[in-house]
């Protein structure tokens, strides 16, 4: 029997003491003890009880508890790491697209300064040889 269920059969937290162990099978005990309950279904809830308390008492720990206890903590730690990866990915993806846009936008920028520029130097060369020239 797995002991994860053993507990929820007696009906008491995982961090029960011995003693509270013990009481709570004493009261399950009392209820569905062949002797006094002549249910069918009463023999096999009295098997379950003995059968947990046997389990939780023979260890101190629950170790098939703390090993799903583990599983599960480990499950949620990969599930938020691979969302953390996933929205670095997306944020990455995200300023690698606004720096190329940005770097469109200079690469145009720059043209259109360049542009003016040779104009510029354009109208000063066409002035320049207008007025040395006599």
């Amino acid at each position: 029997m797995k002991k994860t269920y053993s507990y929820q059969i007696l009906g008491i937290s995982h961090t029960a003491s011995k003693s509270e162990v013990k009481t709570a099978y004493r009261k399950l005990a009392l209820i569905y003890h062949p002797d006094r309950n002549t249910a069918k279904e009463a023999h096999q809830k009295f098997l379950e009880i003995n059968a947990a308390y046997t389990s939780i008492m023979k260890d101190d720990y629950d170790y098939q508890w703390y090993l799903e206890q583990l599983q599960r903590q480990y499950k949620r730690q990969s599930d938020a790491d691979q969302l953390y990866k996933e929205k670095i990915r997306e944020i990455l993806n995200q300023k690698k697209q606004e720096s190329k846009e940005n770097n469109d936008k200079v690469a145009e920028d720059i043209k259109f300064y360049v542009l003016i520029v040779l104009v510029v130097l354009a109208i000063i060369y066409t002035v320049f040889n207008l007025l040395l020239k006599p």
